[in-house]
């Protein structure tokens, strides 16, 4: 997968916003085929943030996944905050997109998370399961933000 750097530093920021409240968060990369040039951040309509909790409703996600399908781009992996380590928790394995092929990242120290996608945990669902995965190569490309929430999907 290649992701710009531009919806690392965007992703980050909204992580570090949270982070600072002591809760986690997330965001979702899209694009075409393995190259992400779309980062979705939710908004708050469907959208839990909690100490140890991100989660994303059904509606929330129908939305995202709408809005993707319109723009002729595929949902790739999901990325979202920990207070500790880069870990898949027992949320994480019942809860996340167990679709072959989805990546799925933890970024750890939401106050203070490092910059570098290698030091970020990378999976990849397959067949088998979770497996643990490369971080993805860094662009230097435009990258669309957009936000979504139960409410629909903003650019």
């Amino acid at each position: 997968m290649t992701l710009p750097a531009l919806a690392v530093d965007a992703a980050l920021e909204e992580i570090v916003r949270w982070g600072r409240k002591g809760v986690e968060t997330g965001a979702v990369f899209l694009g075409s085929g393995t190259d992400v040039d779309v980062l979705a951040v939710p908004r708050a309509e469907g959208i839990v943030r909690r100490r140890d909790q991100f989660g994303v409703s059904g509606t929330a996600l129908a939305q995202l996944f709408e809005w993707a399908d319109e723009e002729g781009r595929t949902v790739l992996a999901l990325v979202h905050s920990h207070r500790g380590r880069a870990w898949l928790s027992p949320v994480d394995l019942k809860h996340g997109f167990s679709v072959p092929g989805f990546v799925t990242a933890v970024v750890p120290r939401y106050r203070d998370p490092p910059a570098a996608v290698a030091e970020w945990g990378w999976w990849r669902y397959e067949e088998e399961g979770w497996r643990t995965s490369a971080p993805p190569t860094i662009v230097d490309r435009a990258c669309l933000r957009i936000t979504f929430d139960g409410g629909g999907v903003r650019a």
